[in-house]
């Protein structure tokens, strides 16, 4: 599957029973439903037969599953549930390996407060990883942001694109400087920044703009 060949992959995970490898290539070919349904089954599986490792790998996948069929809230929700059984003791490779996805629903569990100290130490071990920067770059529109930026979020973006301080997008808005400021640091966090600038140049990156 690394090298492309998802066919071949297919057929591998199909012959040895290797669900978890089934619903990586399903989700390869663009099909996260399927991959859903194959790693609810083998999560229950791993649950029944009381194989803890074989479980958590499952729940980080079928996070990354969710992210990819457009569900944040419910990756979230399972990113977490695999966050608290893993933390304890101090898995970190199990979630580096899903990549940038992984990545981004990490930075958003830690926006949300979830295992807070745990989940920086994963979000470093990713960044560590060779080509991270370029998977954290990808995506190119706001389907790709695990928190999509709400309306007034989008507008304050626009302003501040505009060159606008903050007192003048209050003015413009009729709203406080504080108003203002509390949607931009929302902004920051969902597009992973913590300036200007940088936030200008993802939402340009994003499409956003």
């Amino acid at each position: 599957l690394a090298q492309g060949n998802v066919i071949a992959a297919d057929e591998v995970a199909a012959r040895h029973g290797l669900p978890l490898c089934v619903a990586r290539v399903r989700l390869a070919q663009g099909d996260a439903p399927a991959a859903l349904a194959v790693l609810e089954r083998a999560i229950a599986n791993a649950a029944e037969r009381q194989w803890p490792d074989q479980r958590l790998r499952g729940l980080a996948l079928q996070a990354v599953a969710h992210y990819a069929g457009g569900h944040g809230d419910a990756a979230l929700d399972v990113l977490a549930q695999a966050l608290g059984l893993a933390a304890a003791a101090g898995c970190v490779r199990l979630f580096v390996d899903e990549g940038a996805p992984m990545a981004a629903l990490l930075a958003a569990a830690e926006r949300r407060g979830v295992l807070p100290a745990y989940t920086r130490t994963l979000l470093a071990a990713c960044a560590a990883e060779p080509g991270a920067a370029t998977a954290a770059g990808q995506g190119s529109s706001q389907a790709s942001l695990v928190d999509p930026l709400s309306e007034r979020e989008l507008e304050i973006l626009a302003l501040i694109t505009q060159g606008l301080k903050n007192q003048e997008i209050a003015d413009q808005l009729i709203v406080s400087v504080n108003t203002v400021l509390y949607h931009t640091k929302n902004i920051y966090g969902k597009l992973g920044v913590n300036k200007r600038a940088l936030a200008i140049a993802r939402a340009r990156e994003l499409q956003l703009i």
